[in-house]
């Protein structure tokens, strides 16, 4: 089913519901149900920078399951940045 047929579907028994709302909250409940069910995968790619520790990532970004340089897997720092590295 299209997003558009959805979008016909929700007016029919919202007819005053506008259609920019119902496709915000179709794609909402999309990235949802992605997250929960965990179905798509995806491989991001950065620039490493010397001395750096943290990364402004991409807001799309659902759950990061793992890290690798140079296909050496990279553990999890789990400790609260120093504020010195944030900067």
């Amino acid at each position: 089913m299209t997003q558009k047929e959805l979008i016909e579907m929700v007016q029919m028994h919202h007819p005053t519901q506008g259609e920019t709302i119902i496709r915000s909250e179709l794609n909402k409940a999309q990235d949802d149900f992605t997250a929960k069910t965990q179905i798509l995968d995806a491989v991001g790619e950065d620039t490493i920078v010397a001395d750096k520790r943290y990364y402004d990532l991409d807001p799309d970004m659902l759950e990061i399951k793992r890290v690798e340089v140079n296909n050496i897997s990279i553990k999890r720092i789990i400790t609260p940045p120093v504020e010195g590295d944030l900067t």
